[in-house]
């Protein structure tokens, strides 16, 4: 077949509809027949899009509020009828009624299941099977009541299966007498899905009769009703679980009805768990314990499983912890944390449970986990706890580590404090300061750690009033503050007015922690250090790393000066390129007058390669005519070559080509790297 045809065949085929709609069923019938000869050719792949073609129709013509439905199934059952239409073709005509037949097709599908063709009729009983009309209905029982052949009886007492068909719960009930194995199992499991009263009566009345195979089919077929009638008869669902719960079932089927009573009984779930935790089956148990995660309301479940929890497998206790930690039920913490404490536990289990604890928060947990995150001799066990204790939910839990700080063991109270300052609990800071003022120095140093991560600017004076002493951890801890405090301004005024009488080693550690801020007031009092015999280097050094643009001019004038060494030029050029780069705030023009005046203060042509990649970055014509005057420097000249092409490569819009075209042949005359040569010849070809 010719692939153009077909392929507009298929293009038109989302219209075909509307037009027919207009001009009658002749233009469907042409696509349909169209398609149908590409279905019926012998090469597998050339069948795939007429299949996909006749499968849209089908679409189109089920689609609520279709008008040409009908016709659609007409021509459908008339190809079907006609003997020229080949079997490939028929086949996937059967598929199609599948989906879009009704009573119309019930004859023709009960003539192809007369046929000699097995996959035909396979094909016709699927369609029926689907079939929502009674005439499928009614067809399927006559033939199963008269087919002789088993395998096909088999196939047709399923099919009534799907189709929850009662009329045929009689016919079917007697097949359980059957000598034929597998057509009793089908029946069976027919009898399972049809779920209607006289259905699982017999089932429930065959279960306590039948042994082997038989009874467990049964078992899962009266499963398969109750989940059936679960869902609107909740009424009938309950007494089949509670028979099979109750009954001589398997331990797994018993655990799939108890899944099922407490979906369709939710008010009675905390009876019917309780009891099945006690069960001696632990699939059962498994069940009982899963079945705790499904539950609506208030319950006494989670109080319950704590309890039990020694009691359980290995594999049973990591369930139930696992249900446990998604309650987010804290009123069993305090039962967790007792078993924790008491139990003797693997490192692995105990990991487990502070994991639980630390999930559900509480005060009972959060004492439980202090004793563990100080004195438990397993590394991986003091860890995990002390992981918890920095992330549990709960303001009682807050409370609880303050008040921890003030009495105890000193193992116990440092862990107290430092997991105040992982949990950012500000409230904390009224009573660091008070044992840093009052407490051991173990005591002291803790809190000064965690003053560092909690204060506010507003508490930074009387950190750094700390300082006068020569403190050391109180200087750290200003440092560590300077990072995470948000008004930079304020916490610059206060370094800056208790800084005066420190000693010039503390006064050299203050000043990194001045650039951390940056701002106006802490750059001048960098700036004024800088011919400070004790602190200029440390000044220099700091005012190199400024990161605010505040500091570009002066970067610029004392690179210029004569008088400046060349390492502090080489880290003030460092610091203004960085400044180019990446500060806030500057134009296009700022960073380019900036750029240029690095490069003529710089005094070594490594400085000088520093401002190379920032003039490719700006792309104006000032920063590419630079670039081009320097192609020719024998020093700069290669990294010149990369830049200006990078520069080319970034140029953006019409009025841009002659500039690029220029600059690319530049390049491509005074470069002496072959590659960089090659890839500007590229870039220029392709303008």
């Amino acid at each position: 077949m010719k692939r153009f045809p077909l392929t507009l065949c298929l293009t038109f085929t989302s219209v075909g509809f509307a037009f027919a709609d207009h001009h009658g069923g002749d233009d469907l019938a042409k696509k349909l027949d169209a398609l149908l000869a590409g279905v019926s050719q012998s090469d597998e792949v050339q069948r795939y899009e007429p299949r996909m073609g006749v499968r849209d129709l089908t679409s189109a013509a089920s689609a609520p509020g279709s008008k040409t439905r009908d016709a659609y199934v007409t021509l459908l059952l008339d190809r079907l009828a006609k003997d020229e239409t080949q079997q490939a073709a028929k086949a996937w005509i059967l598929r199609q009624l599948e989906n879009v037949g009704s009573g119309e097709s019930v004859p023709a599908l009960e003539k192809i299941m007369g046929s000699p063709f097995h996959q035909l009729r396979e094909l016709a009983r699927r369609a029926l099977e689907q079939n929502p009309s009674e005439e499928a209905g009614a067809l399927l029982r006559a033939l199963a009541s008269s087919e002789k052949d088993r395998g096909t009886k088999r196939a047709i007492i399923h099919s009534l299966g799907q189709r929850g068909d009662a009329k045929a719960a009689g016919m079917i009930v007697d097949l359980l007498a059957s000598k034929d194995k597998a057509l009793r199992l089908t029946a069976i499991q027919a009898l399972g899905k049809i779920a209607s009263d006289e259905a699982t009566k017999t089932l429930t009345k065959g279960l306590g009769e039948a042994k082997g195979a038989d009874a467990q089919a049964m078992a899962e077929a009266l499963l398969e009703s109750a989940s059936r009638l679960s869902a609107h008869h909740a009424d009938k669902a309950k007494p089949i679980l509670e028979g099979l719960y109750h009954g001589k079932a398997s331990a797994v089927v018993k655990a799939a009805a108890l899944r099922e009573l407490v979906e369709a009984v939710p008010a009675e779930a905390d009876d019917v768990i309780l009891l099945a935790l006690q069960s001696e089956e632990s699939v059962v148990r498994q069940a009982a314990i899963n079945a705790c995660r499904h539950l609506s309301g208030p319950s006494v479940l989670p109080n319950v499983l704590a309890v039990k929890l020694p009691d359980f497998a290995a594999d049973e206790r990591a369930m139930a912890l696992a249900v446990l930690s998604a309650s987010g039920d804290s009123t069993v913490a305090a039962q967790l944390a007792d078993t924790l404490s008491k139990g003797k536990h693997s490192a692995e289990e105990s990991v487990s449970l502070i994991g639980v604890l630390g999930k559900l928060g509480g005060v009972d947990a959060a004492e439980s986990l202090l004793g563990l995150s100080s004195l438990s001799a397993d590394e991986t066990v003091k860890e995990a706890a002390q992981a918890a204790l920095g992330s549990m939910p709960g303001a009682s839990v807050d409370a609880s580590l303050i008040a921890a700080t003030e009495t105890g063991d000193v193992d116990a109270r440092v862990q107290a404090i430092a997991s105040l300052g992982e949990r950012g609990t500000i409230e904390a800071i009224s009573a660091l300061f008070a044992h840093v003022d009052r407490g051991p120095k173990t005591i002291r140093k803790a809190s000064l750690v965690s003053l560092g991560v909690l204060v506010s600017s507003g508490e930074m004076p009387r950190l750094v009033g700390y300082l006068k002493s020569g403190d050391k951890d109180a200087l750290k801890a200003v440092v560590q503050a300077c990072r995470q405090v948000r008004n930079k301004d304020e916490a610059a005024d206060a370094i800056l007015s208790g800084m005066e009488p420190l000693k010039p080693e503390m006064k050299e550690s203050l000043l990194p922690a001045l650039g951390v801020l940056g701002g106006e007031k802490a750059f001048g009092k960098v700036q004024g250090l800088l011919g400070d015999a004790k602190l200029g280097k440390v000044a220099m050094r700091t005012l190199s790393r400024w990161s605010g643009v505040e500091a570009g001019p002066v970067f610029l004038s004392l690179a210029q000066n004569g008088d400046t060494s060349e390492t502090d030029r080489t880290l003030l050029l460092r610091g203004l390129g960085r400044l180019i780069d990446q500060g806030d705030g500057l134009d296009q023009a700022k960073r380019l007058e900036w750029t240029l005046g690095g490069m003529n203060a710089a005094q070594r042509s490594t400085d000088k390669k520093l401002f190379l990649p920032l003039l490719a970055k700006l792309g104006s014509t000032e920063s590419v005519e630079t670039l081009v005057g320097l192609l020719d420097d024998k020093e700069l000249s290669a990294e010149a070559s990369q830049a200006a092409l990078d520069a080319a490569k970034g140029m953006r819009g019409r009025r841009s080509g002659k500039a690029k075209q220029r600059l690319l042949k530049a390049v491509i005359r005074s470069a002496s790297d072959k590659g960089v040569v090659e890839e500007a010849q590229k870039v220029l070809d392709k303008l």
